[in-house]
């Protein structure tokens, strides 16, 4: 039996990995016996790592999410979030990691968002210091799978993948619900990210999660290559914006003064930080752009209360 169990589970992680639960006539034990060793991203992980350095602010904060914390010995100076991560000691940047304090710390994994030299990297292999790169999102399904991979690393390839699913599943429910709201309502939308006027294109996970409320007018562009005249010429009905961009600003471009969206008022501001980190935070996003089906049924009923207050009679007659 243990080599049945043995066999599917090898079936079940190679990554990228894939979506499974665990059969109903596997044991626990079972489980826990095959669960190592796996390859991630051609790494292989001989056993659940019991302390770990994150060079990536997003999977600091989804470390965190999923109970792994714990294990957390080192962390980029960019991991900032929740608060707690700047108890734990900082080494150097994802880009300009210390080497040296990481061997000091002599961690079994260091996890990157992209990544490191060559030469560090074989450095820390060299030192029995594991390097897995999980690179950030740029569609829904990457950032749901980055759950699944990170389950994986702590706990093998079943447990780990359901892990993972567990903790985003009530952010993909309301993901699913709000897809399903707005499909038949699709306003078109172009998203400036910086100052400097950069639009977000149809390759980014700005895109990804903003396409659930519209459409990108910059869908077919790529590496946030779309100019300001194009979004005159394409006309969107919403202008999002980062919200240090100065809306009064925006509103008065040449390019963009005479859109739908200036016209109607319909810039909104939004924090970038939802984009660059992706993690469970995203539902707080999605709450500020699109209010939750109560809110909508309260609102709905209030406008009734009011068309009832000027049309209808009171009820004692008089």
């Amino acid at each position: 039996m243990k080599r049945i169990a043995y066999i599917l589970l090898m079936l079940a992680i190679s990554l990228p990995l894939i979506s499974c639960q665990v059969p109903a006539d596997i044991e626990d034990d079972m489980i826990e016996n095959a669960a190592f060793p796996i390859t991630i991203d051609g790494v292989i992980i001989e056993n659940s790592p019991k302390s770990v350095i994150s060079l990536s602010p997003a999977i600091t904060e989804i470390i965190f999410e999923m109970g792994y914390e714990d294990t957390l010995i080192g962390r980029s100076r960019y991991c900032d979030f929740p608060p707690e991560v700047e108890e734990i000691q900082s080494v150097g940047s994802g880009a300009n990691p210390d080497i040296d304090s990481i061997v000091d710390l002599a961690p079994n994994v260091v996890i990157c968002g992209s990544a490191l030299a060559q030469k560090d990297t074989a450095y820390l292999n060299d030192k029995n210091i594991n390097v897995v790169v999980i690179p950030i999102a740029k569609t829904i399904n990457q950032f749901y799978k980055g759950y699944e991979i990170i389950g994986t690393l702590f706990e093998g390839a079943i447990k780990g993948v359901n892990k993972g699913q567990e903790t985003y599943e009530a952010l993909k429910s309301r993901i699913d619900a709000e897809i399903n709201k707005h499909s038949s309502d699709r306003k078109t939308f172009a998203y400036i990210t910086t100052s400097s006027n950069t639009i977000a294109t149809g390759d980014t996970f700005e895109d990804a999660i903003l396409t659930i409320f519209g459409d990108n007018i910059a869908a077919d562009a790529s590496n946030y290559q779309y100019s300001l005249k194009d979004v005159d010429k394409a006309n969107p009905d919403v202008i999002y914006i980062h919200k240090s961009i100065d809306e009064d600003k925006i509103s008065k471009k040449k390019e963009l003064a005479n859109t739908t969206a200036v016209k109607n008022g319909n810039i909104i501001k939004i924090d970038n930080i939802y984009f660059e980190r992706p993690s469970l935070r995203i539902l707080e996003l999605i709450e500020q752009l699109s209010p939750s089906e109560q809110e909508d049924a309260q609102s709905k009923e209030e406008e009734s209360t009011d068309t009832g207050d000027e049309n209808t009679p009171p009820a004692n007659g008089d």
